[in-house]
């Protein structure tokens, strides 16, 4: 019974906290996106304010843009238009890979693992690094 009054207590104070909490923020205008990638053809990349997104990191589009983010795919396609410079090139593009500086191996996916947690992944193309550096024997099991 006391266990109950604590409890109920607990939610009185805890669920105004939880319910207020970003109410006030200022980037309300900015849209946000959350990354959740389980491969490298589920990555597509945009800028944080445009409405399109591109198959492509390098897509001329993107050239001058002073942030570049990637994007979940299934979210960016229901909220964002594709881009008329590459929406093709997902087709033609080699295999992506992800490599940290200063490592030598090469993942097939950035949530492996190993490198889920590093703030200086890279994306490139497999073929400019499977000479210089190993596959991770996790990514590809």
């Amino acid at each position: 019974m006391l266990f109950m009054k604590l409890k109920r207590l607990t939610w009185l104070f805890v669920l105004p906290f939880v319910l207020g909490c970003g109410a006030n923020s200022s980037d309300s205008d900015a849209k946000v996106e959350e990354v959740v990638v389980k491969d490298s053809t589920d990555v597509v990349y945009g800028t944080p304010n445009s409405d399109k997104y591109h198959n492509s990191k390098e897509c001329r589009a993107l050239k001058n843009a002073s942030e570049v983010v990637e994007l979940y795919r299934e979210q960016a396609v229901k909220n964002r238009k594709p881009c008329k410079n590459c929406v093709d090139t997902l087709k033609t593009t080699r295999p992506k890979v992800y490599t940290v500086e200063g490592s030598n191996i090469y993942h097939a996916k950035p949530s492996c693992f190993h490198i889920k947690n590093s703030k200086k992944v890279k994306a490139c193309e497999e073929d400019s690094v499977k000479l210089a550096k190993k596959r991770c024997k996790d990514c590809w099991k």
